[in-house]
């Protein structure tokens, strides 16, 4: 699938959908500082969060990056440059142009699911979408992360070895994705 000429112009280059869940935020602080600024790509994270409680999340990559970090809020344009995190409570998804926050699926599974973000990246940006998966029990991920790569997307999984829960990273590799195994950093 191709992204319009004008969506490109206009925004960023490439949207990256991360998810991770248990252990997830050693993973990210790790990710995050590694990214350089001046790239094209609009990075958003579905970290399993217990919707009960505000999240610090998006204070605590703030510190480890120069890139600008936010909670996601509904109807907001995607950014290149920008780390936007899905609130508790809600999953987060995306079209051409747009970040989308909505409630929670059913109450069946993890909040957020990784899954519907993963999948909202390949049916809006094919092979401009790239999933990461991170440390984290369960499967979550594993589906979303099929569908970016059915779409010429580019998958990346954390090597199992360095992830404090490997049970993500393993359901992603046993479906087949991971074009890139790497350690977070």
């Amino acid at each position: 699938m191709d992204v319009p000429a004008e969506v490109i112009s206009s925004g960023p280059d490439y949207v990256v959908g991360i998810g991770s869940s248990a252990g997830g935020l050693e993973a990210l602080e790790g990710l995050v500082a590694a990214l350089e600024p001046g790239h094209r790509a609009a990075i958003v994270i579905a970290q399993h969060l217990a919707p009960q409680h505000p999240s610090l999340l998006a204070d605590l990559l703030a510190r480890t990056t120069s890139l600008e970090v936010v909670t996601a809020v509904d109807d907001t344009p995607l950014a290149a440059a920008v780390i936007a995190i899905a609130p508790p409570g809600h999953d987060i998804l995306v079209t051409a142009n747009m970040i989308k926050v909505v409630d929670a699926a059913s109450g069946i599974g993890p909040s957020p699911s990784i899954d519907r973000l993963l999948d909202s990246i390949a049916q809006a940006w094919g092979e401009h979408g790239v999933g990461v998966i991170l440390s984290g029990t369960g499967a979550d991920g594993a589906y979303g992360m099929r569908a970016i790569k059915a779409a010429d997307g580019l998958t990346i999984v954390q090597s199992p070895q360095t992830a404090k829960f490997e049970g993500m990273p393993r359901a992603a590799l046993a479906f087949g994705v991971g074009d890139l195994v790497l350690p977070p950093t």
